[in-house]
């Protein structure tokens, strides 16, 4: 798969290299990556509330019902509930132009700044774990290994 977009200022190349430029830090927006996360784990900010992605795909209800009580909002009604989730849902974020960019997007295909086959893509496919489809087994671990030393760091850092 070759890699370009926008946010990684136009570069072109394979998904293997953007990888190994990603975990040195050279990843487009909120370089690097690591760096970013760890200043939203360590400030101890009272009004930030982490909602895992896989979480919410698992079980949007619950985690809707997390950010209600985050919020101190009252529990949902069963209609407002289901209203919400459907407004909320991954199909309903995919079609919606203003969330998924569509505008840039086209401009990106329009002036040849996607070179991806099918297209240049905003919101891809919504799926949880499809990430095993693009990442190599080495990548895979040097992942981790950098999820590890973020993690290390900051239990250091919070004890």
């Amino acid at each position: 798969a070759v890699v370009s977009t926008q946010s990684t200022g136009g570069f072109s190349g394979s998904f293997e290299l953007w990888s190994k430029l990603f975990l040195e830090g050279y990843g487009g927006y909120y370089s690097p990556f690591w760096e970013h996360i760890a200043s939203y784990r360590l400030s101890n900010y009272e009004n930030i509330q982490f909602l895992a992605y896989e979480d919410m795909k698992a079980n949007l209800r619950n985690s809707i019902s997390i950010v209600c009580n985050f919020l101190d909002l009252p529990e949902l009604d069963e209609s407002s509930m289901s209203q919400l989730e459907a407004h909320l849902s991954f199909k309903n974020f995919k079609e919606t132009p203003s969330l998924n960019k569509q505008k840039l997007v086209k401009l990106c295909d329009d002036i040849g700044y996607s070179n991806q086959d099918e297209g240049a893509v905003f919101v891809r496919k919504g799926i949880v774990g499809d990430w095993v489809n693009y990442f190599s087994d080495d990548m895979v671990q040097k992942f981790i290994e950098k999820d590890e030393e973020l993690s290390e760091r900051i239990d250091r850092f919070l004890k």
